[in-house]
């Protein structure tokens, strides 16, 4: 099962609504918005919805800072998933659902 996770900041999806219909535009099992998801509640709530719904793939998607600080090795080793079944996807500041859809998609599809 494969989720995908959408940040809400001032750096990628700036509402909770702009990231609204990415689990059925990018063929995700579950999409989430997640605030902050660089953070550290918004990385519990990641790899608490990993083991409350059985996520074994996983699609982060924000700007670079889920680069920079390890983010996606994080939530890997947090939640119990190998490293390369946690991929992150940047998107640019002020993403909406459409716009980030491609690249998702292209991330969920290479986990399949």
């Amino acid at each position: 099962m494969t989720g995908v996770f959408a940040c809400v900041c001032d750096r990628a999806f700036a509402k909770k609504a702009a990231a609204s219909g990415l689990k059925q535009m990018t063929g995700a099992d579950r999409g989430e918005a997640v605030k902050d998801l660089c953070g550290p509640s918004g990385a519990a709530a990641v790899v608490a919805a990993v083991r409350e719904h059985g996520i074994d793939r996983v699609v982060l998607a924000g700007c670079p800072v889920l680069e920079r600080i390890g983010m996606t090795a994080d939530v890997a080793s947090r939640a119990g998933l190998p490293a390369p079944h946690v991929v992150g996807v940047l998107v640019p500041k002020g993403s909406d659902a459409e716009s980030a859809a491609a690249a998702i998609r292209r991330a969920v599809s290479a986990l399949g």
